[in-house]
């Protein structure tokens, strides 16, 4: 679809990096949303108070209510305004279920009158499949990257496992045990051993990688030094690394036919075995200047004594690695998870970077930090019940609506025209409104989110369902292509991050120029797009597109624009370009 003249507005606003003078419009990709408006009152605070009072309240989420609401008094900072239902039931569905609200589903939270509503809804959404698909979508990155490939092994393998084991909501140190200590036959069939399959191979980069996503220390610069601020010396990195050396990984081929040899086919490799060798040991490399013979690593895990069982024995390595991460560091590894879910449900964590705990730089909210870190191992270090604690406290009903407060009003607006990416970043990083959580932060969608809000908008699932077996399977297909081309544009390959996204004139060019975008904004049978061109009530068409895509209704003014935008023209047509102008702009592409 040609779309020149409204590609060339949205355009001028991404590449000029500023906002509309109108609070009610934003078309650009990389800018904070607008102020939403909506005809009923927002879900206020007070009305998550009354939730939590009417269901079983977690110990949690009042403890943290009660820590942030003294943080905020103490440093005088106001908190947002309460986001609107709209607002919330996004926010949630995005966070909880990876993916936007429908029309049905907002309308139905917001018509709610249950003061257990909010409540109600997360309890649905955590027990979807929904929710673990898209809580392993982000561990997965985490874990793997976005390059980890083997002949017979893909990350989709990797998510499946660990969607299942989520599903039930099994104990974090649990998945951990299975992840660090794997020892299999066929890789294929266990695929927890994909983690030490891809990294077990180089002792020093799993052993940094290691400490890192499950401890949260950053000690892979003491594989060449002690480290200058924090107590890791070389002998703790090279000792961790002692645990991985005996990792071995070998291929498993088809079986050899009499006509593979006739024609001289190589087997191909269907699986892979993972264990541990019989022997083996790491030595702490010489430096410059340094002579002598390098000195042996026994096993150690960090802060620990040396595991002299290990040493001279057959006996495996991994077991015991695991069980000192989760066992004998389980406040550390709680720390870590806790933290690690805090940053995806809040946008940021209490401890940032949240794999770089230090003691030489405490968090500002040391009670908040001490507290979830409680409250995940009080529940089993399952991730449900924690969650849900933290999507109920009022921090989290807060809107993303705001500058700084009034306390840092001085603060400037940046927004460089070169990097449109970069909307209001010292603000962000300066205001203390959003430093502690008294309102919420844009989150940009991952390429992950972004596929499935833009499924659900557009209802291509429902639509494809109605045309049969056929099409969903080759909806599926295609829809695992425009996944790749989404990972490919959005994602940051060189970081394990899942919400570490690229944003900027490339990636807008992209979406608003290729097909998968203008895909989902064609009119076909049973998508948004046919049914609200078929709408004669132009009010009515102009409410289901925006309720589609941003969960609320059109302002006044948005209405009065979208009306004289539809003004004789071919409706077919101004549906398809109206839907593609707000699925391309920032509200849409961003979680607020």
């Amino acid at each position: 679809m040609r779309r020149s003249g409204l590609a060339l507005v949205v355009l001028a606003f991404v590449a000029a990096g500023a906002l509309a003078d109108d609070d009610d419009n934003s078309m650009m990709m990389g800018g904070p949303p607008p102020a939403v408006q909506e005809r009923a009152a927002s879900v206020t605070s007070a009305a998550v108070a009354a939730t939590t009072s009417a269901i079983e309240v977690p110990a949690l989420t009042r403890d943290l209510d009660r820590i942030f609401a003294d943080t905020w008094k103490k440093h005088g900072v106001a908190p947002a305004q309460d986001a609107t239902p709209g607002e919330l039931a996004r926010r949630v569905y995005l966070d909880l279920a990876g993916r936007v609200p429908t029309p049905a589903e907002t309308r139905a939270f917001h018509d709610a009158a249950e003061p257990d509503k909010l409540a109600r809804l997360v309890d649905k959404l955590l027990a979807t499949r929904e929710y673990a698909d898209h809580i392993a979508d982000t561990l997965t990155t985490v874990l793997l990257g976005r390059e980890a490939q083997l002949d017979a092994l893909t990350r989709e393998q990797f998510r499946n496992w660990l969607s299942s084991r989520l599903e039930v909501d099994a104990p974090l140190d649990e998945i951990g045990r299975e992840i660090l200590g794997p020892r299999t036959d066929s890789v294929v069939k266990n695929p927890a051993a994909q983690y030490m399959m891809f990294f077990g191979g180089d002792p020093a980069v799993v052993a940094g990688r290691t400490a890192r996503i499950f401890l949260g220390n950053r000690i892979a610069c003491a594989q060449c030094h002690d480290h200058p601020y924090e107590p890791w010396r070389r002998s703790d990195f090279w000792s961790l690394s002692a645990y991985f050396v005996r990792v071995r990984r070998e291929p498993i081929y088809e079986p050899v036919t009499d006509e593979m040899k006739k024609k001289q086919i190589q087997p191909r490799i269907i699986d892979w075995k993972i264990y541990e060798a019989d022997g083996g040991d790491v030595y702490i490399p010489l430096q410059n200047g340094e002579t002598g013979r390098p000195a042996l690593a026994l096993p150690r895990f960090l802060g620990g004594s040396y595991d002299v069982t290990l040493h001279g024995t057959k006996e495996a390595r991994l077991p015991s690695l695991a069980n000192a991460v989760t066992k004998e560091k389980r406040h550390e590894f709680a720390r870590a998870m806790a933290n690690r879910f805090f940053a995806q449900i809040f946008g940021r964590g209490i401890v940032h970077p949240v794999d770089d705990f230090s003691d030489s730089r405490p968090p500002a909210l040391q009670d908040a930090l001490d507290r979830i870190t409680k409250g995940l191992d009080e529940n089993g270090l399952k991730l449900k019940g924690y969650l849900r604690a933290l999507v109920l406290t009022q921090a989290y009903a807060r809107s993303s609506v705001g500058g700084p407060s009034a306390s840092d009003a001085n603060v400037p607006e940046v927004r460089d025209a070169k990097d449109p990416a970069s909307w209001n970043k010292k603000a962000q990083a300066d205001d203390p409104a959003l430093e502690l959580f008294a309102r919420m932060r844009h989150k940009p969608l991952t390429p992950e989110q972004a596929l499935h809000a833009f499924v659900t908008a557009s209802n291509q699932d429902e639509a494809v369902k109605a045309q049969g077996e056929a099409a969903v399977k080759a909806w599926k297909q295609q829809e695992a292509g425009i996944q790749n081309q989404f990972v490919q544009l959005m994602a940051r390959h060189d970081e394990e991050d899942p919400h570490s996204v690229q944003e900027g004139i490339p990636q807008a060019l992209v979406l608003m120029n290729g097909p998968s975008v203008s895909f989902f904004c064609q009119s076909r049978p049973g998508t948004t797009v046919e049914k609200a061109a078929r709408e004669p009530d132009a009010r009515k068409r102009i409410d289901d597109l925006y309720m589609a895509a941003f969960s609320r209704a059109p302002s006044a003014s948005e209405l009065e624009q979208a009306l004289a935008f539809f003004d004789k023209k071919d409706v077919t047509k101004a549906t398809e370009d109206y839907f593609w102008s707000l699925v391309n702009s920032s509200e849409f592409l961003y979680n607020h």
